[in-house]
């Protein structure tokens, strides 16, 4: 039986651009790109949490240059915060 070298990454992955704690949140900045509603992505989280952040603090996430927040949920549709 031959052996298949097959490693899969996640068809949605996204490596964060920038992360900052502003406001009580923690903001992720993702690359400008086509996000879809509903489905799943996986965001790599590249660059330090900074450590003025709060335990618990609300995750948002910001595409490109634009400034609207959407809060990052789980499947349940409950907000992530960040873990302790």
């Amino acid at each position: 039986m031959a052996c298949k070298p097959v490693c899969k990454l996640c068809p949605h992955l996204v490596l964060s651009q920038s992360v900052a704690f502003a406001g009580g949140n923690l903001v992720i900045n993702l690359p400008a790109g086509s996000y879809n509603n509903g489905e799943k992505y996986c965001i790599v989280v590249a660059q330090a949490i900074p450590a003025t952040t709060t335990i618990n603090a609300p995750v948002v996430i910001t595409i490109g240059a634009g400034t609207e927040q959407y809060p990052l949920t789980n499947r349940c549709w409950e907000n992530i915060g960040l873990p302790r």
